[in-house]
């Protein structure tokens, strides 16, 4: 071994015994310089989407033959056959009676004289029932107020192409005023037949909006859409959706300056009103019959 190996050997072992490294953690640097722009990638705007699920559900609903959509907001066509039920019923058996006597008597001459008396009665069965009116449905939901707002946009939309929306108690009325005419009098109605028979006499579909409590969406509801034919019962379309306005293209980004620099910012999205709800899930439910009606 040379003097200059050894020499080496000394130095490195005066180091190790020396002097150590110390790792330090500190926050990145702040970006003192905005950073050049990059093209976001671009798609179709909300209202070329839009414009054309409008188109595509104009032609589906013409194939279909323009059919007429009544609409049950926030009710059920359940299987509640009646509004009225039985509690009470009184009944009594019938009861019969009968007496008869025979009376021969001769007199003068060659015939005698002959008489019968029957006599009796009988009584028949009665019975007396007592019903009571059933509750009607009572569902959770908007106020009056945003429930304007909200079936406005739904309907609007609609109207839009234009589809044939029917109302259920306006129908229901014509009905009922049609059936008090035929009887001639004042009738007690049922509002379960009345309703069953509006839809046979004046829609072709039925569209329940259901309402369901939901923090993710933009009014705080999320809704349930089912859509039967009034003609077999078949349900053509089923889905939930809260229903929130989408964002009009990718998100908007840029940088601002801060005391610490440049920073990123990226837009939220808006949170739609109950209109903005409204139309979009009509966009939403148009789309789901588009898919039927081919």
């Amino acid at each position: 071994m040379n003097k200059r190996t050894l020499l080496s050997l000394a130095i490195l072992g005066l180091v190790g015994t020396s002097s150590y490294t110390v790792a330090q953690e500190h926050a990145a640097a702040p970006m003192l310089k905005q950073p050049p722009k990059r093209e976001m990638p671009t798609g179709p705007s909300l209202v070329e989407m839009r414009s054309d699920i409008l188109m595509q559900f104009e032609s589906s609903y013409n194939s279909a033959g323009k059919p007429a959509i009544a609409v049950f907001w926030n009710r059920k066509f359940d299987d509640q056959l009646s509004q009225w039920y039985q509690t009470v019923r009184f009944s009594q058996t019938g009861e019969s009676a009968i007496k008869g006597s025979d009376k021969f008597e001769p007199q003068g001459g060659d015939q005698a004289a002959y008489e019968r008396n029957v006599s009796g009665g009988g009584k028949i069965v009665s019975a007396q029932y007592l019903e009571t009116r059933a509750q009607e449905q009572t569902r959770r939901g908007f106020d009056e107020s945003t429930g304007f707002e909200f079936s406005a946009g739904f309907t609007s939309t609609f109207l839009q192409v234009p589809a044939k929306i029917i109302d259920r108690d306006a129908i229901m009325r014509l009905v009922q005023r049609d059936n008090a005419k035929q009887a001639g009098a004042e009738m007690i109605s049922d509002y379960q037949k009345i309703e069953t028979d509006s839809l046979m006499g004046y829609a072709d579909y039925l569209a329940e909006v259901l309402l369901t409590p939901d923090s993710r969406g933009d009014t705080g509801w999320a809704f349930m859409v089912t859509v039967k034919s009034v003609k077999d019962g078949s349900v053509i379309a089923m889905f939930k959706s809260p229903a929130n306005v989408p964002v009009d293209g990718p998100p908007k980004e840029y940088w601002t300056t801060t005391a610490n620099g440049y920073e990123k910012v990226v837009e939220q999205r808006q949170i739609g009103t109950p209109t903005d709800v409204g139309e979009q899930l009509a966009f939403e439910t148009m789309q789901a019959l588009s898919r039927i009606w081919k």
